[in-house]
C-alpha cells in the first residue's frame, strides 16, 4: 500500500460514509491510513477496484499470518458505481488468492447501517 492509494481508499472510504450517513466517529482523517501503512505494512492488503482507469470500491483487510486469520477491516464504493457491487470483485480476488492471502479463518463482516 502506497500514500497514494491510501488517498485514494480513503477519498473511496469517505464516499461511503458520507452516503450511509454514518457518525463523525467514522470519518477516520488521513492520517489514520497512512499510520496504517507504515506500521502495518505487511498486515494489511488493499484491494482496489477499478472501471476504465478509476477506482470505483475499495477495501483493507489485515491479515495475520502467524493465527492465519485474515479480517475485513474497512471498505467503501464510489456512489455512482454501487450497482456494480465492487465489493463482490474485492472478495473474489480473495478466493482466487496468492499464498499472501490463504488463511484458515475469513472474518469478513461488515456492517450495513452506522451504529
Amino acid at each position: 500500500m502506497t500514500r497514494q492509494n491510501a488517498m485514494v481508499f480513503s477519498d473511496i472510504y469517505k464516499e461511503t460514509m458520507r452516503f450511509v450517513k454514518a457518525s463523525d466517529y467514522y470519518f477516520f482523517d488521513d492520517d489514520y491510513f497512512f499510520n496504517l501503512l507504515e506500521n502495518l505494512q505487511e498486515k494489511i492488503l488493499l484491494i482496489t477496484a477499478y472501471q476504465d482507469d478509476k477506482a470505483i470500491g475499495s477495501s483493507i483487510y489485515t491479515l495475520c499470518q502467524e493465527s492465519g486469520i485474515m479480517q475485513f477491516h474497512l471498505g467503501g464504493t464510489l456512489n455512482a458505481y454501487t450497482h456494480l457491487q465492487p465489493s463482490n470483485l474485492s472478495l473474489m480476488s480473495l478466493a482466487i488468492g496468492d499464498e499472501r492471502t490463504v488463511m484458515k479463518c475469513y472474518i469478513l463482516v461488515a456492517a450495513l447501517a452506522p451504529i
